[in-house]
């Protein structure tokens, strides 16, 4: 499997620019192994966990609040308590999946009425940490109907983590720069509502911002409580970390500065 000609089509990865052509890099190499698709996810990581917001979807690309997806999507909504996740953020080390981790997580329901229709109901599945960023983390999965034989498990095993290297490399040089490192554009807030997050998390109190501002406690109070059921925030402190993680302050600071 990992023979010269595989590594010279991978290497052939390292010069793409732009997400089409990689996806097409990707498709064909993940056919070599003998995967139906192959998809490659980059996201960032949050202390409180939130669901992801859709921002752009095109054939080839799905875009969120804080991550992106690349490949051969489809449409398989994971369960909270899915296996193949909960094995990725426990090591990274290459997940083999089939039914029979779903049966013991006691998904078995799920697996059959949700995968099996898709016909890539098994797979491999490994997780890596951006180098320029270590809040990001870039998942790659391969799937396909038929089940990765025992006897087979480490040579592609081997080769999906070759494969994921290069997959590192092109999110680490297009996909962080062009898209996650913009996720603060995506910000919910308004400038105003940034505003008084923003001098929550330097420890002022309601009445503190308030003449700050110029403004009256109330409105400070209003528009912080605003600014909470935006980010779906029930704490002021959950909002002011989610918006440091987001680097939300600066956009919308900056913004209101220039208008």
């Amino acid at each position: 499997m990992l023979d010269a000609s595989f590594k010279r089509r991978v290497d052939e990865l390292r010069d793409c620019d732009g997400i089409s052509e990689f996806v097409v890099g990707l498709r064909s190499l993940v056919g070599v192994l003998g995967f139906s698709t192959g998809q490659l996810t980059a996201i960032r990581t949050v202390a409180e966990m939130s669901p992801l917001k859709c921002l752009e979807t095109t054939s080839d690309l799905v875009r969120y609040d804080r991550a992106i997806a690349i490949g051969d999507l489809n449409d398989v909504p994971l369960p909270a308590n899915d296996p193949v996740v909960a094995r990725l953020r426990a090591s990274p080390l290459p997940v083999i999946w089939s039914e029979d981790l779903y049966f013991s997580a006691g998904l078995a329901d799920f697996y059959r009425s949700r995968m099996v229709p898709s016909e890539n109901c098994n797979g491999i599945a490994l997780r890596a940490t951006l180098p320029s960023a270590s809040d990001v983390h870039v998942l790659l999965m391969v799937q396909r109907q038929e089940k990765v034989r025992s006897h087979d498990e480490m040579e592609l095993a081997a080769a999906v983590s070759l494969l994921a290297c290069y997959c590192n490399y092109f999110t680490d040089r297009v996909l962080w720069s062009e898209y996650l490192k913009k996720s603060g554009d995506t910000s919910p807030l308004t400038p105003s509502q940034a505003e008084c997050i923003y001098w929550a998390a330097q420890g002022l109190s309601v009445k503190e911002t308030a003449k700050a501002l110029g403004k009256s406690p109330a409105t400070v109070g209003n528009t912080i409580q605003a600014a909470m059921r935006r980010m779906d925030c029930t704490r002021k402190e959950q909002a002011v970390r989610l918006c440091l993680e987001n680097n939300w302050f600066s956009f919308r600071l900056t913004e209101k500065r220039r208008g």
